[in-house]
């Protein structure tokens, strides 16, 4: 994650904003489902590989994530976050709904 950071930092001129970070690890989850899918890509096969995921722990410090064929929300919990003095905070963590 410390390069994605220091490249984030050197294009952009800032720190990575949460909605940088949230489309990360987005992008990260649906590119280990498209590569478990195979090269014989289906929706079906992508849909297989995102359910297979079990644990994925976000590289920014967010919640666990797991998936299944009854599950496809992911997380079972959240964490709240405020910036305060310019900077993200973790107000609350694992907060269920």
């Amino acid at each position: 994650m410390g390069q994605w950071y220091k490249r984030y930092v050197e294009t952009f001129g800032n720190e990575p904003g949460a909605q940088s970070s949230i489309g990360w690890v987005i992008s990260d989850l649906t590119v280990r489902a498209m590569e478990a899918a195979g090269p014989d890509i289906t929706i079906e096969k992508v849909l297989a590989g995102l359910e297979a995921i079990n644990d994925y722990q976000d590289p920014f410090g967010g919640p666990s994530l797991s998936f299944s064929a009854e599950k496809h929300q992911g997380g079972d919990y959240l964490n709240l976050y405020q910036v305060q003095d310019g900077k993200w905070q973790t107000v609350a963590e694992g907060i269920s709904y």
